[in-house]
């Protein structure tokens, strides 16, 4: 399982999830495990799991893994906890995703060495795992979940708004008309964000403001 390079930020469906610390080396050998933190190991072809994610020194997060399984597997070298309902995670991907993970964090300085990290993401406790050059899952703490959501909208909101109005002067004081024709898709975007609950006073002052007629319509003649 991998993130798809998309805008989207949608939640990845979990079958388990278990948290590994260390007792002692031999459990490392076991499942391959790499020491350091920031590390993944390979996926092994017999495996659905996604790759052990070194959170820490000694611990490891491992989505969809069965804590039975994983325990047996590592006996008492390890300590193995089932966490499924602890994390929820997320997969996003493409340009405007990583634009709007790199507005809170320098994702190419924090993963220039490693796979993935134990950060603050938009006041959010996270691992973000980069499975792709521009494709991430992100594992927010499940209390945290609807904050991160509407933080992740609210974000894409205020790009959206401001992309619009960019093309617009471009097109109005530059004399640059083909960015008119871009005007659709990002319409399109901030309506997506705009359905978020969190922005429901945003939404209904555009539906004041902007009927849908002067939105991705108004500006539909100008795509090729």
């Amino acid at each position: 399982m991998s993130a798809a390079a998309t805008d989207v930020l949608a939640r990845l469906p979990l079958g388990g999830a278990v948290e590994i610390v260390l007792l002692d080396g031999s459990a490392a050998a076991e499942l391959g495990l790499q020491l350091d933190p920031g590390h993944s190991m390979e996926r092994a072809s017999a495996t659905r799991h996604l790759a052990p994610l070194a959170i820490a020194p000694g611990r490891w997060l491992w989505l969809n893994a069965d804590a039975d399984e994983t325990a047996g597997k590592l006996g008492a070298s390890a300590c193995v906890v089932d966490v499924e309902g602890k994390w929820t995670v997320f997969t996003c991907g493409g340009p405007r995703a990583r634009r709007a993970l790199a507005t809170a964090v320098d994702i190419d300085r924090v993963l220039q060495a490693r796979d993935c990290a134990s950060l603050t993401l938009f006041d959010c406790p996270v691992v973000l795992a980069r499975t792709d050059q521009e494709a991430f899952i992100v594992c927010v703490q499940s209390s945290y979940t609807t904050s991160f959501e509407a933080a992740y909208a609210v974000l894409g909101a205020q790009r959206n708004s401001k992309i619009l109005g960019i093309f617009t002067r471009l097109w109005k004081r530059d004399g640059k008309p083909r960015y008119l024709a871009f005007q659709p898709r990002v319409w399109g975007y901030l309506e997506r964000d705009l359905e978020h609950p969190a922005l429901a006073p945003v939404a209904r002052w555009f539906d004041a403001n902007l009927p849908a007629e002067a939105r991705a319509a108004a500006w539909a003649e100008y795509v090729e």
